[in-house]
């Protein structure tokens, strides 16, 4: 098949997303498939390059930053990509276009298949759904002014899928009479185990949380949590960017714990990896998340895990077997829970071989692929487009 994935992130460019849309693409071209991708242009990378066999077209938009792309960003990417959409559909024999995120992207479909008749899917990645944040205001205004819109791309999409059962609950309740399904995130699996602290000769317990330090992730609530821990010796590598990261610098000093903590901003894949293997715990306070791919990660890793109860998060997490789960916005639940796993190196050590198992059965990028060809199978027969015989 000939594949159109638009997205305005895409690597090195956003979040999680990003990755998605990047690992689904590859591993369709991978297994035989042309893929192009329509996404946003940032600093000085070619407009088109190919990527590991996908086809990326870079088009422009106002973002913030690198990672930060803001409403300006993603509204000034539709007006760009809009005149590359027609070009693409115009020169290659697109069967299917996907879209990740409802608004802003599946905007574009209201030429793609309400003028030019290409059948296209929808994935919902949390923002996009009406019901996800509630804490912002600029948000809930957005989707109370743009829900006839959503309403009317969801409907004419071939297939909306979410990424987690929770989003899709979500979904159905904002907007009721879509069926959505569930394509779960997947992951690159590890083959050695973490035994970190077994390896070392001090007692430091080393936690790690992956995070954009903005206050829905709750990074706050993790550092107030291990300010009640005088008793653990501990050190916090925090990785990530974002509008939060000086504020959670100063709280870490006004509470006490600044010389506990490692602030390493930005870090590549690669380097993220090397902090999942060199750490004893996982950390994601979150207080909303669709399903957080960081947790996906960690346990791909042996990483035993401790995160809050949101969204999909229980989907991935089995309570008391791969890692604890604890309510959000409650640090001293996660205090707790911190203390239960920091006195119990073996438990550690079962949760993270546990955790690894459950990602080698249900979350890999293959099996990710496999259900998106099917859903494309039938977007194409949706519209009587006749599909190849032999889909990989």
């Amino acid at each position: 098949m000939k594949i159109l994935i638009a997205n305005y992130e895409f690597p090195p460019y956003g979040g999680g997303a990003s990755k998605v849309s990047y690992e689904l693409a590859r591993t369709l071209v991978a297994s035989g498939h042309e893929v192009h991708v329509l996404t946003s242009r940032f600093g000085d990378v070619p407009k088109v390059e190919s990527i590991d066999g996908i086809t990326v077209h870079r088009v422009w938009s106002w973002r913030k930053g690198v990672h930060d792309c803001g409403l300006r960003g993603a509204f000034t990417y539709l007006l760009s990509a809009l005149p590359r959409l027609r070009h693409i559909l115009n020169t290659e024999s697109i069967d299917v276009v996907h879209y990740f995120f409802g608004l802003p992207t599946g905007l574009l479909s209201l030429y793609s298949n309400n003028i030019r008749g290409v059948p296209y899917i929808i994935s919902l990645r949390g923002s996009d759904v009406p019901l996800y944040d509630l804490d912002s205001r600029k948000l809930v205004f957005m989707h109370w002014l743009t829900r006839p819109i959503s309403r009317h791309i969801w409907r004419r999409a071939s297939k909306v899928i979410a990424v987690s059962g929770g989003l899709r609950e979500l979904a159905t309740a904002s907007i009721p009479g879509i069926d959505v399904d569930v394509i779960y995130n997947g992951v690159d699996v590890v083959g050695s185990s973490n035994t970190a602290s077994s390896k070392r000769d001090d007692s430091c317990l080393r936690l790690l949380c992956v995070s954009r330090l903005i206050p829905r992730k709750g990074v706050a609530d993790l550092l107030r949590a291990l300010s009640t821990t005088p008793d653990i010796e501990f050190e916090l590598t925090l990785a990530g960017t974002g509008p939060s990261f000086d504020t959670l610098r100063d709280l870490a000093q006004t509470l006490g714990i600044a010389d506990k903590l490692n602030m390493v901003g930005y870090c590549a894949p690669d380097q993220v990896r090397e902090h999942y293997v060199k750490s004893d715990i996982f950390i994601l306070p979150t207080h909303s998340d669709a399903f957080a791919n960081v947790i996906l990660e960690a346990m791909s890793t042996a990483l035993p895990v401790i995160v809050c109860d949101v969204g999909g998060v229980a989907e991935m997490v089995i309570d008391g077997e791969t890692g604890l789960l604890v309510a959000p916005g409650q640090p001293m639940l996660l205090a707790a829970a911190i203390r239960d796993l920091a006195a119990d190196e073996s438990r550690r050590l079962k949760f993270g071989c546990a955790g690894q198992r459950r990602v080698q059965e249900h979350f890999t990028w293959s099996r990710n692929a496999e259900q998106h060809v099917a859903a494309y199978k039938s977007a194409m027969k949706s519209l009587s487009i006749p599909a190849a015989e032999e889909l990989n």
